[in-house]
C-alpha cells in the first residue's frame, strides 16, 4: 500500500488545494507491499494505481549519455561495484525485488511516458537528477 511507502506529501500552497501524495522512486522501498524494484516501469506504475499524484524517481546517465532511473552512483555487476556512468544500458543487470520480481533499469524517457500515460494532469514526476 502506497501509505507504508509513502516518503513525504507535497505542502498546500496557494497553487494546490490539498497536499500532494508522492511516490518515493515508484510506490516506495522494496517490500512485500511493493514487490517491484525501485525505479522501474512496474514499481511507477504500481505507484500511480495505488493513489500517488506524483512519483519522484532519480536520474544519472549511463556511459553514451543516456539518461536512466538509478539512483546511486555505483551498481553491483557480477559481484563487482562499478561506476553507473561507466557502463552503457545494455550493461546494466536487471533488478530483482524482495519477491524476486524482476524488471530492467528503465531509461528516463520511457518512465516518462509511463507517467504521462497513468498520472493525472499536471500531476507527473519530479525528478532527482544525479551528477
Amino acid at each position: 500500500m502506497i501509505a507504508t511507502t509513502l516518503v513525504h506529501a507535497v505542502a498546500a500552497s496557494t497553487m494546490l488545494a490539498a497536499p500532494w501524495i508522492v511516490g518515493h522512486r515508484g510506490a516506495g522501498s522494496e517490500s512485500r507491499s511493493n514487490p517491484y524494484p525501485e525505479n522501474t516501469l512496474p514499481s511507477i506504475r504500481a505507484a500511480f494505481l495505488q493513489g500517488a499524484d506524483m512519483v519522484e524517481i532519480d536520474v544519472v546517465l549511463d556511459r553514451n549519455g543516456v539518461p536512466i532511473l538509478w539512483h546511486d552512483r555505483h551498481i553491483e555487476v557480477d559481484g563487482r561495484r562499478e561506476l553507473v556512468r561507466e557502463l552503457a544500458l545494455s550493461e546494466l543487470p536487471v533488478q530483482e525485488g524482495p519477491t524476486g520480481i524482476r524488471a530492467p533499469i528503465p531509461t528516463f524517457w520511457d518512465a516518462l511516458r509511463l507517467a504521462l500515460y497513468l498520472g493525472r494532469a499536471q500531476k507527473v514526476m519530479d525528478v532527482e537528477i544525479k551528477v
